[in-house]
């Protein structure tokens, strides 16, 4: 070890001991979300990648590169995520990074041997069960962060938040019943049903002002996944390559619609503290 890697490892260490010693845990929060969002961020990118070289339009030696080089700054972000979890959610914290290595690797994999049906059922799994972590973990901040005094504008955000993860909960058990719809080939689950009543409760919803256009979004977000479960039933039923194309084209935007409504909460939080 050099003297400069020293250094810089006693760095990173000092500074993790003050952020968990000294922070104020809201203010933490606010930093591991703008971790949580560099690496949903790199997975979407080394998704894209993958898509790409699936459709033909990026050759593996070039996807394969910038997929490791998403995983390599992956690790980087997830450890900070780590550091700046509380002690209740680091363990999710932990898993859900795991998780979203593993997928990565599954690209690489991928660019040697294609998997079969089964296990690209498995991975579909897998992507629910990544952010199944993350919203255990998110879950698992709440409750410190509600503890009083707590400024009244960081206070109605952190009440929409919840209202919003319970949301998104109903959003991950869809996706799950997404991901084993291909497994059962039922395409009379009421999966088109439950999306329709998750827009309207999205709909239904008054959020403070800070949060009026993440609310929009997250609104647009349920919407796109209505249209996906849609595209699914389609395929299900009749699996050719109008239905396949529609189901990526609608996939791809119910990613981008996620990215989005993610993007503007952090957005209004990181508002609330300038």
């Amino acid at each position: 070890m050099t003297r400069r890697q020293l250094l810089a490892g006693v760095g990173w260490c000092l500074a993790a001991v003050a952020v968990q010693a000294g922070s104020d845990p809201r203010r933490q929060d606010l930093l591991l979300e703008e971790q949580i969002s560099r690496a949903q961020k790199l997975s979407l990118k080394a998704g894209q990648t993958y898509q790409k070289w699936l459709n033909g339009a990026l050759h593996t030696k070039p996807a394969e590169s910038q997929v490791k080089e998403c995983l390599s700054e992956l690790g980087a972000v997830q450890q900070r995520a780590i550091q700046l979890a509380s002690t209740t959610s680091r363990g999710a914290i932990a898993q859900w990074g795991r998780l979203q290595k593993q997928e990565l690797n599954f690209f690489l994999r991928e660019f040697v041997k294609r998997t079969n049906q089964a296990e690209l059922q498995k991975r579909w799994q897998q992507a629910v069960d990544i952010q199944a972590q993350l919203l255990e973990a998110r879950r698992r901040q709440l409750p410190a962060l509600l503890k009083p005094p707590v400024p009244s504008g960081l206070l109605a955000y952190y009440q929409w938040k919840s209202a919003i993860l319970t949301l998104l909960q109903a959003e991950l058990e869809l996706a799950r019943e997404v991901a084993e719809a291909f497994d059962k080939r039922d395409p009379d689950s009421g999966m088109a049903r439950k999306s329709v009543s998750l827009y309207q409760k999205a709909m239904a919803m008054r959020p403070p002002a800070a949060c009026v256009r993440a609310q929009k979004l997250y609104v647009a977000r349920f919407e796109s996944l209505g249209a996906l479960c849609g595209t699914v039933l389609e395929a299900i039923a009749k699996m050719d390559q109008d239905t396949v194309s529609n189901l990526q084209v609608n996939e791809a935007i119910y990613r981008e619609k996620a990215a989005a409504s993610d993007d503007a909460s952090l957005a209004a939080l990181k508002g609330l503290f300038h």
